[in-house]
């Protein structure tokens, strides 16, 4: 009888077949004309001739017309879909003129490919391949009673906690996330590895939080792998995957924010000086001068003119008497008699003081 994981490799061979086969390179696809917005590092994509998912934005890079290849590209950081229009978010120093946005698709049989050389890896197929040849163990000799469970519920329990294959089943509403819950805190508290999978993520999530609600574990014992979809495991960022890379990687995105604002202040500085060489476009220094020195000299007439009409008026004044004022003409008397008076007073207070001297003398 063939291993069953021949049979498996030989059924995704088929697949892989049909998909175009397994040597297939990543292509480049244009997904459209990107307008900037008024907000530094958005831009708007119209998604109506083609499709993307904002999940994928470590495939989308932004670029110009013609591609990453032949010119720069920046690479995503934040995308938001919102009806027929994706808005996506680059470092804010980002400024392309005729920008585009690009996708960098996986060959469409990428997943099978790889799936197929996980499963011909596999040494030690261990329980995978009791379930394969669907051999399930029995039920647990030794059923350990359980507080608040039933019969049925502490077989499952115990059989969790046993090796082998088991299934349990139940219909809604008996209990199978509760065991399951204990289960795992239970192997998890006694060092050992589980690995908890199920077809929607919200089942992953209710698990999840029975297993961090039971008991402290400590940081790394617990993890969710991808975007919790259950809005309480959120609050448990020791858990999240992604808040415990971002935060592992927090000294990097401070020197990437610190890079980016050095890029847009050296952008802006070069926008400016844009802007004043459009200004002094047809710039000629030596009419400047010219223009520079007629403008001083035009400054300088209201003065110069107040200047000349008060030398003009003392001169009129000067030159003709009668129009002088009463207390200046009475002014200008007074210092003629004074100073023909000084020789004369100075003479005669000479010969009083000499007088005296004389008389006292005799």
């Amino acid at each position: 009888m063939p291993d069953w994981r021949d049979e498996v490799c030989s059924a995704l061979d088929f697949c892989i077949g049909a998909e175009g086969g397994a040597v297939q390179s990543e292509r480049l696809v244009c997904i459209g004309p990107a307008r900037q917005e008024s907000r530094r590092g958005w831009y708007t994509v119209d998604l109506r001739s083609s499709s993307i998912s904002a999940d994928q934005i470590e495939s989308l890079r932004l670029s110009g017309k013609a591609g990453p290849g032949g010119g720069p590209s920046y690479p995503v950081l934040e995308a938001a879909q919102v009806g027929p229009v994706v808005r996506v978010r680059v470092a804010e120093f980002v400024n392309l003129v005729d920008a585009h946005l690009w996708q960098n698709k996986q060959p469409a049989a990428y997943l099978l490919v790889k799936l197929r050389e996980g499963i011909a890896q596999l040494a030690d197929a261990g329980l995978a391949h009791d379930l394969a040849a669907g051999r399930l163990a029995s039920a647990p000799k030794v059923v350990r009673p359980v507080a608040g469970f039933t019969d049925q519920q502490q077989e499952a329990y115990e059989s969790c906690l046993s090796a082998g294959v088991r299934l349990v089943w139940g219909p809604p509403g008996t209990g199978k996330t509760r065991v399951l819950t204990e289960a795992i805190a239970r192997l998890v508290a006694t060092g050992r590895r589980v690995l908890l999978v199920s077809a929607t993520n919200i089942a992953v999530d209710n698990a999840l939080l029975g297993v961090i609600r039971s008991r402290p574990f400590k940081p790394g014992s617990l993890l969710r792998v991808g975007l919790p979809h259950h809005p309480d495991v959120l609050e448990y960022p020791d858990v999240c995957l992604p808040d415990l890379v971002r935060k592992q990687l927090a000294d990097v995105d401070r020197q990437r924010q610190a890079i980016e604002s050095r890029l847009l202040e050296m952008r802006q500085a070069d926008e400016e000086l844009a802007r004043l060489q459009e200004e002094i476009t047809g710039f000629d220094a030596v009419q400047y001068r010219q223009a520079l020195q007629l403008v001083t000299a035009e400054a300088a007439i209201p003065d110069l003119a107040q200047a000349a009409a008060q030398a003009s008026a003392a001169l009129q004044i000067a030159s003709n008497p009668a129009l002088r004022s009463p207390a200046e003409t009475r002014g200008d008397r007074f210092a003629s008699i004074s100073r023909r008076m000084a020789p004369r007073s100075l003479t005669g207070k000479y010969w009083q003081l000499s007088g005296r001297k004389r008389s006292g003398s005799a």
